[in-house]
């Protein structure tokens, strides 16, 4: 499309300081969006003035799912951060466990607590509270992604994306859970990035939008992998946490361990060659 003109006035302004939060948490991702607004970014991204969070997980192969629109029904304040949004919503969806991970039923949920506050044209964050039902260890963790777009350089956006694991009670396999989470949560996060960014360029504004990053390294733990299934998130928004459960698995086994060798059953060092439950 042909480029708009730059604003002049905007190039004079501060550059937006970054979110503090951001560095409690582990980086999903860190870009910058040249010649885009904070308004423009919501406006495509998270607005749902054109549907784009339902059809996105029904591509990525959910079912059942259901998003209510934005609302102040409800409290507004994320129970992690302590912050107060304008709005929040609530996101649910169903996926076929693909994990090899042999206990627990063949179809998980998911249930998102979305929350959002702009902050003028300076900067739009948004809050996600996931709880998970169907895998193993579901209720000993919830998880929270972060997305803290800000405007740097007077007509640009940098956006940054990050998870933190939150335990709601102790586990023996807190470390794997958190790794496993991590890990999983960022292809997802990395996809919807790419959704939101072409919706941005197909927003009919106009002017030439041009992604320049990462800002600092962001090389997916997953892609390293090398396994086509790591490389394919099946499902949205944090549900491969799940899907592929959040605990990291062996997919190639010369003799399947019998029953007696899970932790959940003999008390056997969690994770060790001989464990089914990874």
């Amino acid at each position: 499309p042909e480029t708009a003109p730059r604003d002049a006035s905007r190039d004079s302004l501060p550059d937006v300081p970054p979110d503090p939060l951001m560095g409690k948490m582990d980086s999903i991702f860190s870009k910058r969006l040249r010649n885009v607004t904070i308004d423009r970014y919501y406006a495509a991204g998270w607005s749902e003035e054109v549907p784009l969070c339902r059809p996105w997980l029904e591509r990525k192969g959910s079912f059942d799912v259901s998003v209510t629109e934005w609302g102040t029904d409800g409290d507004l304040v994320n129970g992690w951060s302590g912050e107060e949004f304008e709005m929040r919503r609530t996101v649910k969806f169903k996926f076929k466990r693909t994990t090899h991970l042999y206990i627990g039923p063949p179809v998980a949920g998911v249930t998102q607590t979305q929350y959002i506050r702009r902050e003028g044209n300076d900067r739009c964050v948004v809050m996600m509270t996931v709880e998970m039902d169907g895998i193993p260890y579901a209720d000993s963790f919830a998880v929270e992604v972060r997305w803290s777009a800000r405007r740097v350089d007077g007509t640009d956006i940098s956006v940054d994306a990050g998870v933190f694991v939150r335990f709601i009670k102790p586990s023996m396999f807190a470390s794997k859970i958190k790794s496993g989470t991590v890990k999983e949560t960022s292809p997802i996060h990395l996809d919807l990035f790419e959704v939101i960014k072409t919706a941005i360029a197909e927003d009919g504004e106009g002017g030439e939008m041009v992604e320049v990053g990462p800002e600092r390294g962001e090389e997916n733990e997953v892609e390293k992998d090398g396994g086509d299934e790591a490389k394919q998130p099946t499902s949205g928004a944090v549900d491969d946490i799940a899907t592929h459960s959040p605990i990291p698995q062996r997919r190639h086994w010369s003799v399947r361990p019998s029953p007696r060798s899970c932790p959940c059953h003999s008390g056997i060092r969690p994770f060790s060659r001989s464990c089914c439950c990874i």
